[in-house]
This record gives C-alpha cells, sequence and structure tokens, in this order.
C-alpha cells in the first residue's frame, strides 16, 4: 500500500477520472479514453469499465490512522481519498486540506500518518487494469486518538513466553522462548510461522524492508514478508536483550555489555562499551543513541561507536529506554522512571507504580510502560504518568506500536491490544 501526500503526487495521477453518479456509460468512456496504446488490445478491446462505486464501508480509527473496509469487485484496484474537509470528493479533493490518497488498497487497509484528534473524510473507488477511475463510495469520517486506554485480551498463543515484537503498519510478528513465532494482520488472529531457530527470542524490530528478531546466544533472523524467515550467520555470541532499527541502521544489546551494529540485519560490528553488566534496552533520538541497563547502566553515542557513560540518578537496573517528544525515557525496577532531553542529564520523573517497569514504547504521540504484575502507564510527555487498567494480572514483558496501536506480551502466550 502506498500513501501519498498531495504535494508529493505526480501531475499524472491528480486527477483520477471519475463518472457521475450511476452513470455506467461515462465510465465506460473514460476507460476508452483512459487506454494508452500499448493497452489498447488488453483491457480497451474488451470494453472495460470501471468497478462500482465500493459498497459496505466502514471505518475504524487508531493512533494516527484510521482503517478501511468495504466490498471489493475481484481484480479490481481501489485508491483511498482522505481530507480533513467534509465536502471532500473526487472532483475537489486535490484543493483540500490534509488530502492524502493511498492507491492500491486492498480492504481491511489502513490510511496512516494522520493527526489525532483531527477528524478525517473518506471516500474510495476502482479501477480496472491502471485505467480510468469509477464511481466514489458513500463518505466516511473517523477521528484518530492515542492508544493506550483501553485493552483487550488476544487470543492466547498456548504455552509460549512472549518478549519479542517486530511491528510494521501492515503486520505483527511476535515471538519467545524456543524460538516460536506468530504473525498477524490484526492482533487477534494468530498464525505459528517456522523462525529456523530454536533460541529464546528476546526483541525484535522492524525497519530497512525486514522484520528482525534477537535473541540468546547471538541468534538473530530476518523475514522480509513476515512469512518466509531466514537465520543469519554471524559472530554474535551473547543473549541479545534489545534490537531497534532507528537512523538508517539495526542496533542491538544484551549481557555483558554486549553492543553491536548493522546495516542490513546480516553483517554486524561488536562495538566496545564502558561496561560489562547487561544492557536491556537501546533507542535513538535527537541525534544520538542511548543505551540502559543494568546497576544504573546509561550509556550514550553520537556515532553509535563510541559510546560513554553517563551519571544516573539511581543504581537501579533500567530495563528500557524510548525516544519521543523531545524526551529520552528509561524505565526500571521499583517503577522508578528517569527521563532526559540530552541523553546525558537525567532526573526522576514521579511514578504511580512501585511495580517493576519492564518495558516502554513510544507510539509517536504517547508513551506506554508496562510491567510485573500486569502494570501498564500512559504519558503523552514522557513526564507525568497515570496507570491505565491493562486488564491481567500477569507480568507484561514487552509493548511496541504497531497496526494502530500498542501491543503488550507475557507469559504463557499473554498478548493485549490497545487501539
Amino acid at each position: 500500500m502506498n500513501s501519498v501526500l498531495l504535494n508529493n503526487l505526480p501531475t499524472n495521477l491528480r486527477s483520477p477520472g471519475h463518472a457521475q453518479p450511476g452513470s455506467r456509460t461515462s465510465r465506460l468512456g473514460r476507460a476508452l479514453l483512459a487506454c494508452t496504446a500499448a493497452s489498447l488490445l488488453l483491457a480497451c478491446s474488451k470494453g472495460e469499465s470501471p468497478p462500482a462505486a465500493p459498497t459496505n464501508v466502514v471505518v475504524a480509527a487508531g493512533d494516527q490512522r484510521v482503517e478501511l473496509r468495504w466490498s471489493s469487485e475481484e481484480g479490481a484496484d481501489y485508491w483511498a481519498f482522505a481530507s480533513s474537509d467534509p465536502t471532500l470528493s473526487l472532483d475537489n479533493w486535490t484543493t483540500q486540506p490534509n488530502a492524502k490518497v493511498v492507491r492500491n488498497i486492498r480492504s481491511p487497509g489502513a490510511v496512516t500518518g494522520l493527526t489525532n484528534g483531527v477528524t478525517y473524510y473518506f471516500i474510495l473507488n476502482g479501477r480496472n487494469r491502471a485505467g480510468a477511475g469509477g464511481d466514489a463510495s458513500v463518505t466516511v469520517s473517523a477521528t484518530p486518538r492515542p492508544a493506550g486506554e483501553i485493552w483487550t485480551a488476544g487470543t492466547l498463543v498456548t504455552g509460549v513466553n512472549l518478549r519479542a515484537i517486530a511491528a510494521s503498519d501492515t503486520l505483527l510478528a511476535i515471538a519467545g522462548a524456543g524460538g516460536n513465532l506468530f504473525t498477524s494482520t490484526d492482533a487477534v488472529t494468530w498464525s505459528s510461522v517456522a523462525s529456523g531457530s530454536t533460541q529464546n527470542f528476546n526483541a525484535g524490530t522492524y525497519g530497512g524492508g525486514y522484520y528482525v528478531l534477537a535473541g540468546d546466544a547471538g541468534a538473530i533472523t530476518r523475514s522480509s514478508d513476515g512469512i518466509t524467515w531466514s537465520v543469519q550467520t554471524t559472530s554474535l555470541t551473547q543473549n541479545l536483550r534489545d534490537l531497534i532499527y532507528l537512523n538508517g541502521g539495526y542496533v542491538t544489546v544484551g549481557d555483558n555489555g554486549y553492543l553491536a551494529t548493522s546495516a542490513d540485519a546480516n553483517n554486524w560490528f561488536v562495538r566496545i562499551t564502558p561496561v560489562t553488566g547487561a544492557l536491556y534496552g537501546v533507542t535513538f533520538g535527537n541525534s544520538r543513541y542511548v543505551a540502559v541497563g543494568a546497576a544504573g547502566t546509561l550509556l550514550y553515542s553520537d556515532d553509535n561507536n563510541n559510546y560513554l557513560q553517563a551519571v544516573s540518578p539511581s543504581n537501579n537496573d533500567w530495563r528500557s529506554v524510548a525516544f519521543g517528544n523531545l524526551q529520552y525515557v528509561a524505565v526500571g525496577a521499583g517503577g522508578q522512571i528517569i527521563n532526559s532531553a540530552d541523553g546525558l542529564n537525567w532526573s526522576v520523573a514521579s511514578s504511580p507504580t512501585t511495580s517493576d517497569l519492564l518495558s516502554v514504547s513510544f507510539s509517536g504521540s504517547r508513551f506506554i510502560a508496562t510491567g510485573k504484575g500486569g502494570v501498564a502507564l500512559r504519558s503523552d510527555d514522557g513526564l507525568n504518568w497515570a496507570l491505565v487498567n491493562s486488564g491481567t494480572t500477569r507480568d507484561l514483558a514487552r509493548v511496541s506500536f504497531g497496526l494502530g496501536g500498542f501491543v503488550a506480551l507475557g507469559d504463557a502466550g499473554l498478548n493485549i491490544l490497545s487501539r
């Protein structure tokens, strides 16, 4: 699926032809006009008209995105048009505020990159063989809003302790003990997928065209589609605890001060760090890498090669770190939360819990932290935190953002979702 802002839309795509409502003749005429000499025999000779206006359009708001579902005609290509103006139509959408088009979208499909709190209006139309567009669907609307308030339980992945999430806008891959791996396009129904490894997976990420998982004994496996996975032959040896793709590359951290970088998730380079204790988390933001770990460890680097140690306000274990809203946020033992604007100078934030916090993630608009006993916290600025009801008392070892919501994982196949 391709989401295109109006300003980036090529001139030849800014005026998708459409018929007057209900006019099959005009649709057929446009299809004939749209045919090029090369496609004349393929489509025009058959008198192929555009599909009818999509029906049964249903819309669901998410965090910075809206999902659309509709009744499709087999073989048709659909476009979704969005605007913050309720007068949106196929005739005027290029002049609309916040105009956006998603080409070749399939049901269910998402329009992403939206602004939370703004009401958007959507229409769809279809075309055959890259021909002219047909009639528009009815207009539907939705208002994206931050996720993290209401949590629902997903289908248990029985008996598997889950620790790793690799999330994109279209697919979630979750993994854990024994190399077990599951994927979903809706965070409700999960399919078991062969990972190619029997190692425990502890972390995952998506970026650079790959879903990537990292685990014990330096295990790395990657996939371009989330379905077929390939174990990478690397020189990594330590148990890996976290993995990110940011700033155009991968970084993984693990036991004994281990930190390694890669451009492709295949060729890895181990970097020297000034600590020997476990590193549990790593992030990037504001042109700086930050890693956190055992006994108050806080590291930073501006080149992803040389890492220096920052002064920690506590000797507690820091279990996870994230960057958002111009703040680095680290969470750890005893419910402690610390913040930094630069990754060097850290201060303690007020926390509403004393339960150990194990993971923190940022959606683009909100932080969510999770931990032992099912504790879950939210913050829109990284400074002020509030408890939310996760619906479980089991430990939540990992939280991440994907498919327009937060997903948190735990023992015995536990997974919960908030959109």
